[in-house]
């Protein structure tokens, strides 16, 4: 009786944490088909192809067999921008090593939530992707990388958007080695958009309770916000809000 009870009580969590090897009941050959199906409308198209990128997101690690697809369809500049994005969030996701230089070129998109799911997906294999990690240095100091993707006529955007930065700066910490300068760079950019931002968000929060304290009939000794309003980061020095995207389209 007892080993019988062992038995199950080892099984349970497994069974509980195990990945699923289909997603809306369909497996990876399935998903992977989609991803390069033709519709009848372009925006069918897209979104069929999307969810395919998502739905082997979804399955992970079992859905190993769909990692030439999904470069494929990341390194298609010609393709949806949030399709690509949704495959570099896919590739990280099943976290496979063969990935790693397609999402190495794939950080060349002039596209910024294909930068940023590429960066994260980067992020996601740690030490494994270390080649990675002279390209995300280059694309944080603002630096044009070799093969760019461009169309004619465009100029290259040296100032990355906060989101793109955020993601760039991660991913180097986490690919680069502990005590390297590339790591020690990573970690320093993302501390000083902290503190860039918690400096400006502080004096806009002290003054617009500076503002309601004024409108009182009555002092106030404490030194708080009456209201306790929040504070919410913002993007840029200008006082707009941050864009707010996912990246890849998909609210986790």
């Amino acid at each position: 009786m007892r080993t019988i009870l062992f038995t199950l009580l080892t099984l349970i969590p497994a069974l509980l944490f195990a990945q699923e090897e289909t997603f809306d009941g369909k497996d990876a050959a399935h998903w992977t088909a989609q991803l390069s199906k033709t519709e009848s409308t372009e925006n069918l198209q897209n979104r069929t192809r999307w969810y395919a990128g998502y739905a082997l997101g979804e399955i992970g690690a079992p859905a190993a067999s769909s990692v030439d697809a999904l470069c494929e369809r990341l390194l298609d500049i010609k393709e949806y921008e949030y399709t690509r994005a949704v495959c570099a969030w896919a590739l990280g996701r099943i976290q496979d090593k063969k990935a790693v230089p397609a999402l190495t070129e794939a950080l060349k998109s002039k596209m910024d939530a294909v930068r940023i799911t590429t960066a994260q997906a980067l992020g996601a294999f740690g030490s494994e992707a270390e080649s990675a990690a002279e390209s995300l240095c280059a694309l944080l100091d603002g630096k044009p990388l070799d093969g760019s993707e461009s169309e004619p006529g465009d100029a290259f955007q040296s100032e990355l958007i906060e989101p793109v930065k955020a993601a760039v700066a991660a991913a180097l910490w986490k690919v680069a080695p502990a005590d390297s300068p590339n790591a020690q760079k990573g970690k320093d950019a993302l501390l000083g958009m902290l503190r860039k931002n918690s400096t400006l968000n502080t004096g806009r929060h002290n003054r617009k309770c500076g503002r309601r304290w004024r409108s009182r009939p009555t002092s106030t000794t404490s030194s708080t916000c009456p209201e306790g309003g929040r504070i919410r980061p913002r993007s840029g020095s200008d006082g707009a809000a941050d864009r707010g995207t996912s990246g890849h389209g998909v609210q986790k």
